[in-house]
C-alpha cells in the first residue's frame, strides 16, 4: 500500500486527532469544519467570505461562551451554563433556563436544543417554547459532544456509552463491553448508523446504533487513553494516541492494518479537507495554521503563531486564535487582525451574517 510509505506521515498526521471538547470554542450542530474532520462538515468551503457593509454591538451582562443562531434571534450559555435568548430585534437577552455547571456541548436537531453540561447533566430544549422538554442526569461527568442519528442521540461518559431517544430522554441502550474500561473524553465520530469511539485504556470500538450492539473492540498494545476523535477515511478508522502512535484499523472488522511512530509527538488540532487540500490549525503548545496538498503531497503553505478554531470560506480562513479574530486567504497571505478592542470568545456564520461573542458583548456583522 503505497499510501503508507515514510514520506506520507506527515499528511497522515496532519488528518488525525481534534480537540475533544473545549468551554471557550462554540461548536453547534455540524457546521463548524474542525468538527470530526469530515469534508461534508465544512461547507463554507465554496462561499467566499462576504464584505460586510454593517455591524450592530449588543451589550450584555455576561460574555457568551456557546451560540446557536436561529431564524428571528440566537440562543447564548454563559460560562455558569445558563441559557439565553436574544432576539435580533429588542436585543434584550431573555433567560431561558439558569444553571451552575460549565457547558461541555451544545447542538441542534430539528427545533430541539440540546445541552450537554460537565456535571453529567444533558437538557433538551424546545426551541420554539422556550421550554424544557426534558432532562436526563448521568453519574459521570460528560465532556464530549454527543451524535444524532435520525432520533437516537449518542452519548459517551467518563465511564459508560448510551443511546437514548432524542424526543423523551429514555435509554434505548447501554453499553457493557467497553465501560470498565472507562471511556475516552472525546467526542464521537459517526458514519451512517456507525459510531467510532475509544476508552482510557487504548481500545477503539464501532457500534452499530441500528443493532443496538458492538460491530466490533479493538485492543492496542499499550494503555493510553484514546484522546483524539477517530478520522473516518474511506474504509479506514485512524486514531492517534499521546505516545504518538499512529494507529490505522480496518473500518468494517476492526483489525489492524499499520501503526507508525510519529515524532515529534502532535499537539491537538483541529482541520478540515476540502477539494484535495488538509487546512490544519495546531495549538496550544505549538500554534500553527498550514495548508497541505493531498495530490501534490506537499505542504502549500504554512503561518506561525495562528491557532484554534476557523471556518473556511472559498477565499478566506477565519480564525479564533488567542481570543482574537484574524483572517487569511486561502493561498497563506494577507493575514490580517481584526480592529476588536474585546476579547473574543466564540462565533458563528449563518444566513451572511458573522456573530461573534465576546467580553459582555455580541457583535452582529451583516
Amino acid at each position: 500500500m503505497s499510501w503508507w510509505r515514510p514520506k506520507n506521515i506527515i499528511l497522515i498526521l496532519m488528518m488525525v486527532s481534534i480537540l475533544s471538547s473545549c468551554s471557550v470554542f462554540n461548536r453547534t450542530d455540524y457546521n463548524w469544519s474542525m468538527y470530526g474532520g469530515h469534508s461534508s462538515r465544512a461547507p463554507y468551503g465554496e462561499v467566499n467570505f462576504p464584505d460586510f457593509s454593517d455591524s450592530v454591538i449588543i451589550e450584555l451582562n455576561f460574555s457568551p461562551a456557546y451560540m446557536i443562531p436561529a431564524d428571528q434571534g440566537i440562543f447564548l450559555w454563559d460560562n455558569q451554563g445558563s441559557l439565553y435568548w436574544l432576539d435580533y430585534l429588542n436585543q434584550n437577552p431573555v433567560l431561558v433556563r439558569e444553571e451552575s455547571s460549565p457547558v461541555s456541548a451544545v447542538l441542534k436537531k430539528d427545533n430541539t436544543i440540546y445541552t450537554v453540561y460537565a456535571n453529567g447533566l444533558i437538557v433538551a430544549d424546545d426551541a420554539e417554547k422556550m421550554e424544557t422538554a426534558w432532562t436526563w442526569q448521568c453519574k459521570d461527568s460528560i465532556f464530549s459532544t454527543p451524535v444524532i442519528y435520525q432520533n437516537i442521540m449518542a452519548v459517551q461518559s467518563q465511564h459508560n456509552l448510551w443511546l437514548m431517544e432524542t424526543s423523551s430522554g429514555e435509554i434505548l441502550y447501554t453499553d457493557t463491553s467497553v465501560n470498565s474500561q472507562g471511556c475516552a473524553n472525546l467526542s464521537l465520530n459517526m458514519e451512517g448508523s456507525k459510531i467510532f469511539s475509544g476508552t482510557n485504556r487504548g481500545e477503539i470500538f464501532c457500534l452499530d446504533v441500528d443493532k443496538q450492539e458492538m460491530n466490533w473492540i479493538f485492543k492496542s498494545n499499550f494503555y493510553f487513553p484514546v484522546r483524539s476523535t477517530p478520522l473516518i477515511v474511506k474504509d479506514q478508522v485512524q486514531v492517534i494516541f499521546p505516545n504518538g502512535i499512529l494507529t490505522v484499523i480496518d473500518k468494517d472488522e476492526g483489525r489492524l492494518i499499520a501503526e507508525f511512530q510519529i515524532e515529534p509527538v502532535p499537539d491537538l488540532n483541529y482541520f478540515c479537507f476540502h477539494k484535495d487540500i488538509v487546512y490544519l490549525s495546531s495549538y496550544p503548545v505549538r500554534k500553527y495554521l498550514l495548508a497541505y496538498s493531498l495530490s501534490k503531497n506537499s505542504l502549500l503553505w504554512k503561518i506561525p503563531e495562528v491557532g484554534g478554531t476557523f471556518l473556511l470560506f472559498k477565499n478566506k480562513i477565519l480564525i479564533l486564535s488567542n481570543n482574537q479574530l484574524c483572517s487569511v486567504s486561502t493561498q497563506g497571505d494577507q493575514l490580517n487582525y481584526w480592529k476588536i478592542s474585546i476579547p473574543i470568545y466564540c462565533f458563528s456564520y449563518q444566513s451572511n451574517q458573522l456573530i461573534l461573542g465576546g467580553e459582555n458583548s455580541l457583535i452582529i456583522y451583516k
